[in-house]
């Protein structure tokens, strides 16, 4: 399970990206990225690891009020489990660009 932090510094951003973590600090994040590949390179392919993450998250942010959001290999394949798990944005870079009808691409990812 993810251990809570209370962050109460004035002025701390607000935004926080996880990539691997045994804890997080929330409190006054209004924004936390999760990080589904490794940082740098686009392309890569999605960490499946990432689901249990967003089920954690999911829970935690009905109780702290923040969004979701799923950065690195997001395709019409995983998107629907991220959505469904509790994320509010979706990242998805290479697979939008290689998509021949960008519309018909992002409509993919968004349908539940």
């Amino acid at each position: 399970m993810i251990e809570l932090v209370t962050i109460k510094k004035e002025g701390f951003l607000k935004i926080i990206s996880i990539f691997s973590f045994l804890g997080i600090a929330l409190g006054v994040a209004i924004l936390i990225i999760v990080m589904s590949v490794f940082p740098g390179k686009g392309g890569q392919k999605f960490i499946n690891t990432t689901y249990n993450r967003i089920k954690e998250l999911g829970v935690l942010k009905k109780e702290n009020n923040f969004k979701i959001s799923v950065d690195g290999g997001v395709n019409d394949t995983n998107s629907h489990d991220l959505i469904k798990f509790g994320s509010d944005i979706l990242v998805s870079g290479s697979f939008l660009i290689k998509n021949s009808n960008l519309n018909k691409g992002i409509k993919s990812l968004l349908n539940t």
